[in-house]
């Protein structure tokens, strides 16, 4: 009886360090991850071929809207594609016209990269559609998260956030 108390509190006292990890294992741990993540997007990025998963809009007039139905904008080789929701003054539609928001697939025109340290990524380029004129800014923070800015020809411009996914080799 005296043996299993004795061990008892000092299993309380000096509590088995096998098999734990370290603080500074679970830091190495956590910036190689960090690494291998920013590896991924500057790969992504630099070959154009990433996709950004929509998840709030964000109107030059009003408040950020929560989206719940699949959005997105992706970037493939030399073409960029979007399936995102409008809010906001359309200063010229069609008449008749009932199709809203933001659909192209469309090739890119002046497609820039630039690299901040502490921002990320800054993507720029511009699609022309038939109809419409879309100047398309995208930032890419470190950690995977982006800000699409859309300004367009015949619309107020509108921002949009979501997350950087990695598109498969085809």
């Amino acid at each position: 009886m005296k043996t299993i108390i004795l061990t008892a509190a000092l299993l309380l006292i000096f509590p088995p360090v096998f098999g734990q990890n370290t603080r500074q294992d679970k830091k190495a741990e956590r910036k190689a991850l960090k690494i291998t993540q920013q590896m991924e997007i500057k790969t992504a990025v630099e070959n154009k071929n990433f996709k950004i998963k929509v998840n709030r809009a964000i109107p030059l007039q009003g408040g950020a809207i929560s989206l719940t139905s699949p959005y997105d904008i992706a970037v493939h080789n030399n073409t960029a594609t979007a399936y995102l929701p409008y809010f906001g003054v359309s200063h010229y539609v069609e008449y008749g016209s009932s199709e809203g928001g933001i659909k192209f697939s469309e090739p890119m025109l002046h497609y820039t990269t630039k690299f901040d340290k502490r921002k990320g990524y800054i993507i720029s380029f511009e699609v022309k559609t038939p109809k419409n004129y879309y100047g398309i800014t995208i930032n890419v923070g470190i950690a995977g998260y982006a800000s699409i800015d859309i300004n367009s020809l015949y619309s107020d411009s509108i921002n949009y956030s979501g997350e950087l996914l990695f598109e498969e080799e085809k």
